[in-house]
C-alpha cells in the first residue's frame, strides 16, 4: 500500500496554522467544511483542496498565496514557474469574478 503524504503547500498550511494558533475549526470555516475530521482530511492530503479556497486560507493565515508554495528550508528558494503561474491565474480569475456585476 502506498502511503499518502501531504503535498508541500498543504504542509505549509499546517505549519503556519500551528505557529499562528489557528484551529482546524477556523480553517474549516473558511473552506466551508463543518467537521474537524473533514478539514483534517484535506490538510493531510486525503481529500483534494479546492483552489478557490486558497485566497481565504491565505488571508486567515496572514500570508500571500505564493508563500504557501515557497520552500523555506532553502532561503533562496522561490515557487516554481508553474506554481507562480497557477497563483497568478487564480488571483486574476477571482478578481474578475468580483468585478462582474449581476445580470440586470
Amino acid at each position: 500500500m502506498i502511503e499518502k503524504k501531504p503535498t508541500h503547500f498543504l504542509q505549509r498550511i499546517f505549519e503556519i496554522r500551528k505557529v499562528r494558533g489557528i484551529t482546524l475549526k477556523e480553517l474549516g470555516n473558511v473552506c466551508g467544511v463543518s467537521s474537524v475530521a473533514g478539514i483534517s482530511s484535506i490538510e493531510n492530503g486525503d481529500v483534494p483542496l479546492k483552489a478557490g479556497h486558497l485566497p481565504a486560507i491565505a488571508k486567515l493565515l496572514g500570508v500571500e498565496i505564493w508563500e504557501l508554495f515557497r520552500d523555506y528550508s532553502d532561503s533562496e528558494s522561490w515557487p516554481s514557474v508553474e506554481v507562480a503561474t497557477f497563483a497568478l491565474i487564480l488571483m486574476r480569475n477571482l478578481t474578475q469574478k468580483k468585478k462582474k456585476k449581476p445580470d440586470e
